[in-house]
């Protein structure tokens, strides 16, 4: 087995949740989901978190955010702002807001979270600053919290890439006048997936004990590697900001959690996933061991016909059945390309797919007014580049349903995005057998 020595990645990061900041549940689980955002012109809008206690058949409104954007160039989405909302008798109104900052990759470089007075002034209790590399991958996350409410904290991680699997990271947290600095060995399967993370922790930095171990089974159709996994925590550290630090990336099935108890390791959680015949995850269910693994809780998930995720429904299990926790809602907004009315004018770009659906090949007929070459790519439904290739416009291209390395790809429904400049257009391919 390969291994990385780490100090921490993302599934271990106590990065700030913006519910904990909030002083209100976090934001769900599944929108850590790689299908979230993997048609990057459907992006969130609305959320809302519902309630019911044991024994009770109503269901409270409990937590309420809205996402606005940056006017939409191509590539990725910008949060400008995320509102939390508060229901103080007479309606929800905006009280919290976060409002991030962006270079020119459209990646997040600074962000601000605190009491929204108005519009354009901002009570600040927690802000933070990011860095990449020149290959736009994340190298410092920082992030300061000062209030009277929820303490003083600080957290550093800086991340040195020594090869594409490779990479050196170190982590200071300090917290109520406490330090602590963390070691991560990652193991790495067959594929470079991530097949292990063992955690060690220190109050000195010198002297490391091991604390905890998580462990990964994936899909056999899963196709990701440890390099997804670093260029989907670059591309979207703000939602991960935003979330708890449950992240899992790829197609896993079971994910185990150990704690040491000296000399073994001791499994106390397990989460198995399943997913459905479009490969789109249908439950999360949740094991605790006590004497043995016993049902714990499960999520069910919902999406709408763009493969968004719009519903996470939750259940505790009591008493030999699942029993009705939680729902949160989301709605989704189409982002259009707002197109800096100095830049020149790039004629509209179409794209014919045929046939529809396709066996064994397909071809691919893209053409821009503008003429000149097109960038296409080929994306699965967990957001991963399958295949990309230019052609010219006007042309026919056949694609044989295979990767950029010629392995065969498995029947699924994939997004293809024929681009020129900043215009694009993405079309939904269906695969059979």
């Amino acid at each position: 087995m390969k291994k990385l020595s780490i100090v921490v990645l993302s599934l271990l990061l106590p990065i700030m949740v913006f519910g904990s900041v909030f002083g209100l549940k976090p934001l769900p689980y599944f929108k850590l989901s790689p299908n979230l955002l993997r048609d990057t012109i459907y992006v969130p809008e609305t959320l809302d978190i519902y309630v019911v206690e044991i024994g009770e058949t109503e269901w409270e409104h409990e937590t309420k955010f809205t996402f606005e954007y940056l006017p939409y160039h191509h590539g990725r989405p910008q949060i400008k702002h995320v509102y939390s909302h508060v229901d103080f008798g007479d309606g929800w109104v905006p009280f919290v807001r976060g409002d991030f900052e962006y270079n020119a990759s459209q990646l997040c470089t600074a962000f601000s979270i605190g009491i929204a007075l108005d519009e354009d002034e901002l009570l600040v209790f927690t802000s933070g600053t990011v860095e990449y590399d020149d290959f736009d991958r994340l190298t410092r996350f920082a992030i300061i919290m000062d209030d009277d409410d929820f303490g003083e904290m600080q957290q550093i991680i800086e991340i040195e890439y020594l090869s594409d699997t490779e990479m050196q990271i170190s982590v200071f947290l300090q917290e109520d006048g406490e330090t602590e600095y963390q070691n991560v060995e990652i193991g790495l399967d067959s594929q470079n997936r991530m097949q292990s993370q063992t955690v060690y922790s220190s109050t000195d930095n010198e002297n490391f004990e091991p604390e905890a171990r998580f462990s990964f089974n994936y899909h056999p159709q899963d196709t990701s590697t440890i390099q997804d996994f670093i260029r989907y925590l670059s591309d979207n550290i703000v939602m991960l900001m935003l979330m708890e630090g449950d992240m899992i990336y790829g197609m896993v099935t079971e994910y185990t959690e150990m704690h040491w108890e000296n000399p073994i390791w001791k499994a106390n959680h397990k989460h198995i996933y399943e997913y459905d015949s479009d490969l789109l995850m249908t439950y999360k269910k949740w094991y605790s061991f006590f004497n043995n693994w016993e049902y714990y809780y499960r999520d069910s998930y919902t999406y709408d016909v763009h493969g968004n995720m719009i519903e996470e429904f939750g259940e505790h299990y009591q008493e030999g059945e699942y029993i009705d926790s939680s729902r949160t809602e989301m709605g989704y907004t189409a982002l259009t390309d707002n197109q800096d009315i100095n830049a020149p004018a790039i004629s509209p770009i179409s794209v014919s797919i045929y046939p529809q659906p396709f066996a064994g090949s397909v071809n691919i007929l893209g053409e821009s007014k503008a003429g000149g070459e097109l960038h296409v790519e080929i994306f699965n439904l967990r957001g991963q580049r399958v295949r990309s290739f230019n052609m010219l416009s006007g042309t026919n291209f056949s694609w044989d349903g295979k990767d950029d390395g010629g392995k065969n790809l498995p029947s699924s429904v994939y997004f293809l995005r024929a681009g020129q400049g900043s215009a694009f257009q993405t079309k939904k391919l269906m695969k059979i057998k």
